[in-house]
């Protein structure tokens, strides 16, 4: 291996980035916009400091690298540089390019001090001609060019990554935002199931104590009608003292009628937002996956916007059934049948 490196020997390098280059363009663009422009970037370095343009700098600076560490270094990172290529690796393409890089700069900045040295020293010389002159500034021009592309190419990288981080922590910021909106609606989900979860079993239980009070009112007050000790309200004649009682009677059942009719409109009530409650909670549940094979944006987001409303829409109202009153038709004809079963037979 040799021990030193010529900028000729530079061109084998290139020569195998280039070609791997060129193979893998088409991927390289899709994959990683800026990890193409970072290969073509160096291709095109290799190339100006291969070119003829440049020959002067093999007087001024004969050697690219003088120790043979670094020339078995250089080898290295060719060869890895390749590899990543071919096997569209892209973190480590820009790892080796910047390593080349590297490399290419140090020999640039030492190039470009030799070449302004050298026009220096023709400028001091005495004697020296114009053509000299002119030689040797248009040499360290040369150098001082392409070191202020190298420059660029560094600080166009640097732009490109600092994008593409930034890209990356708005994404992860979206990404993690969706997280937080979906964790938030997770949770006021799970909240919002408990709570109707909790309204049905607190109805339910309501509505089953309503229904023990109407089948309680109403067995207490046929038992009472009967077992009520009504003698003492007959001291007048007996057709009065008949049609009292029947009245009486009659208007102990009618308060009872009306009590287990309260007691049965509350114990339905209760009933209805039970059932009610329980089915919102059974949607809650299943919503998420009900909606999921739809495909149609607009249309999840009008499924979500009607169960939305049906949630938190109003629970349902009371049925206003009249319970029996003492102006009811029905008990007028209680009454009148008592009153008729109560007077004496001629």
């Amino acid at each position: 291996m040799d021990t030193k490196m010529k900028r000729i020997d530079l061109v084998g390098g290139l020569n195998a980035i280039a070609a791997a280059y060129r193979h893998w363009t088409e991927d390289l663009v899709i994959d990683d916009g800026s990890t193409y422009q970072l290969v073509r970037d160096v291709v095109d370095l290799l190339t100006d400091i291969t070119s003829d343009s440049l020959s002067f700098a093999d007087t001024l600076f004969p050697f690219v690298l003088s120790e043979p560490a670094n020339v078995k270094k250089h080898h290295e990172t060719v060869r890895h540089l390749v590899e990543s290529i071919e096997n569209q690796d892209a973190p480590n393409i820009e790892i080796w390019c910047i390593t080349l890089m590297g490399t290419l700069d140090r020999y640039l900045r030492r190039l470009e001090q030799d070449a302004r040295q050298a026009a220096d020293s023709v400028r001091a010389l005495e004697g020296h001609t114009y053509t000299d002159l002119l030689m040797a500034e248009n040499d360290w021009r040369t150098a001082t060019l392409l070191s202020a592309r190298y420059e660029q190419m560094r600080l166009s990288h640097q732009l490109r990554v600092g994008v593409r981080k930034a890209k990356s922590s708005v994404e992860e910021a979206q990404r993690a935002a969706e997280d937080a909106r979906i964790a938030a609606g997770i949770a006021s989900g799970s909240k919002l199931t408990e709570r109707f979860e909790a309204l049905a079993k607190r109805h339910f239980w309501a509505s089953t104590i309503f229904r023990i009070l109407t089948t309680l009112g109403v067995l207490g007050g046929l038992v009472g009608l009967l077992l009520a000790p009504l003698d003492q309200f007959g001291s007048g004649p007996a057709t009065d003292s008949g049609t009292a009682e029947a009245i009486l009677r009659v208007s102990l059942l009618a308060a009872v009628l009306g009590l287990a009719t309260y007691f049965g409109r509350q114990a339905a009530y209760h009933r209805d937002v039970s059932t009610w409650a329980s089915t919102i909670t059974e949607q809650l549940l299943t919503f998420d996956g009900y909606i999921d094979p739809v495909d149609d944006v607009q249309l999840r987001d009008q499924m979500r916007a009607a169960f939305a409303a049906r949630v938190f829409g109003s629970s349902p109202e009371s049925k206003e059934e009249p319970g029996l009153t003492l102006s009811s038709p029905v008990l007028s004809e209680v009454a009148a049948m008592f009153a008729k079963a109560s007077s004496p037979r001629p």
